[in-house]
């Protein structure tokens, strides 16, 4: 089957399917799914013994043109969130590849959603598109691919990941230290303990919002 690039992300898209299974985008439309907003995480609770110190409140995003704020794209009413935290013990795991420096001054991001999915990746500058989980911004992860992974929720409130065909691999696990790499476009049901990690430090939780 023959496919054509995504307007949105550049991700091939099937000839036949309108909408990308990797950002998406609506051909029909001209629009696709994107994040809503994000809200810095401060004080207990919000990741602080992995991301390092919450005093301050550093840059936010996805609520610019580009990221698609106020998006009408995909079920009415579903609202969902993901955290975004650099993670100490995944980033430790990995250094036995090129040395890049943690940052351990970053704080967590809740990136609100709507719509029924969401891709990890990074901008294209080119294009001038941002994905809805954009690890691009501050502290930006060298380790992501551009269309890195996608979140899925599914009717039934389950979620799922999946590797979009990642140069760096999406890992599935509780923690960094118990973690399985996903093969590329099969999509695996987050338990309820799992955490995604992507890149150099991102570990990614699914928050109901």
């Amino acid at each position: 089957m023959s496919a054509a690039p995504c307007a949105g992300c550049g991700f091939p898209r099937p000839a036949g399917e309108p909408v990308c299974r990797a950002c998406g985008f609506d051909t029909l439309t001209g629009i696709g799914p994107r994040a809503v907003g994000v809200v810095p995480l401060l004080g207990p609770g919000a990741g602080a013994s992995d991301a390092g110190p919450t005093a301050g409140t550093g840059p936010t995003a996805g609520t610019g043109p580009t990221a698609g704020a106020g998006s009408t794209a995909g079920a009415p009413g579903l609202r969902w969130a993901v955290e975004l935290v650099p993670d100490r013990a995944y980033f430790d795991r990995g250094q036995d590849h090129d040395p890049v420096a943690f940052p351990a001054s970053a704080t967590a991001r809740l990136v609100q959603l709507a719509g029924p999915w969401a891709v990890i990746g990074r901008r294209s500058r080119s294009r001038g598109q941002a994905p809805a989980l954009d690890l691009s911004l501050p502290p930006r992860d060298p380790g992501v691919s551009r269309t890195h992974a996608r979140l899925e929720r599914h009717a039934d409130g389950t979620v799922t990941v999946t590797d979009l065909g990642s140069a760096n691999g999406t890992w599935l696990g509780p923690d960094a230290d118990h973690l399985t790499r996903l093969d590329a476009e099969a999509p695996v049901p987050l338990a309820e303990a799992d955490r995604v990690f992507v890149g150099a430090w991102t570990r990614l939780t699914v928050r109901e919002h």
